[in-house]
């Protein structure tokens, strides 16, 4: 049997039939928030952490049942996949897509006596921060030349070094995982230039910056726009940008 990993609800619509198995979406942002809870055995803090978080972010009263159905349950899916399953990852190469996939390539090394087989599913060369633009024939295609997982336990790894904001365990894993799997380094060097330095704000505020300085009466649309053309690595949504610029306003300049 076949279960797929979906990086969103688009991609859901998007694949063809000929892609059979059960099909779930992750539907959550990982790579913004809190997320430290997860490493606790039970996942219930962690949900409570995502809930308050993400009811702040939309501004929408989110219940933690809404969420478990909604979002939990994938998480539970896989920690009950069943023996003998093939599990493909349909994870974009953006540093959004990539944290998601560590935190679930996580749950899958916590059940590692399960007798599944895990698949990675990449995007093509041309867009490799999109599945938006393949056609269902590339979808297909990317479906038959899956990569399998191998190095599980070091893929792993990469969840808690993100959590615990280790640094430099974040690049060793990246740069010793870099020949099978070299995506890695360039999402996790994305993550770093977001961090905010003496005398900078983090790259992503700092191209906001450039953008609005050189196009001052965009609007957040074109905003936007002109920052995941410009900042595709990190694959952010338009909360993530609104947030960012929100936090501008807080953050002194020299």
């Amino acid at each position: 049997m076949s279960t797929h990993v979906l990086n969103g609800d688009s991609l859901l619509h998007q694949l063809p039939d000929q892609i059979t198995g059960q099909k779930h979406v992750m539907r959550e942002c990982l790579m913004d928030g809190p997320v430290a809870a997860s490493l606790e055995q039970d996942l219930d803090l962690f949900y409570k952490d995502r809930v308050t978080f993400l009811s702040a972010l939309t501004e929408q009263d989110i219940s933690k049942e809404n969420y478990v159905k909604e979002v939990g349950v994938l998480f539970e899916k896989i920690q009950s996949a069943t023996d003998h399953s093939n599990l493909y990852l349909w994870f974009e190469h953006d540093l959004f897509c990539q944290v998601n996939s560590w935190f679930i390539l996580w749950l899958i090394s916590k059940n590692i006596t399960k007798d599944y087989t895990v698949w990675m599913v990449h995007p093509k060369e041309e867009a490799p921060y999109s599945f938006a633009d393949h056609t269902a024939e590339e979808l297909a295609y990317a479906f038959e030349h899956a990569q399998t997982v191998t190095k599980l336990d070091q893929l792993a790894q990469l969840w808690p070094a993100f959590c615990n904001q280790d640094n430099q365990d974040l690049v060793m894993l990246a740069h010793t995982l870099e020949s099978t799997y070299p995506f890695l380094m360039p999402a996790v060097r994305a993550h770093l230039d977001r961090q905010e330095t003496p005398g900078s704000p983090g790259r992503p505020i700092q191209t906001l910056r450039e953008i609005m300085s050189e196009n001052p009466s965009a609007t957040f649309g074109e905003v936007f726009r002109l920052f995941s053309k410009k900042e595709a690595i990190y694959g952010f949504g338009d909360l993530q940008v609104q947030r960012l610029l929100q936090s501008m306003n807080s953050i002194k300049t020299d």
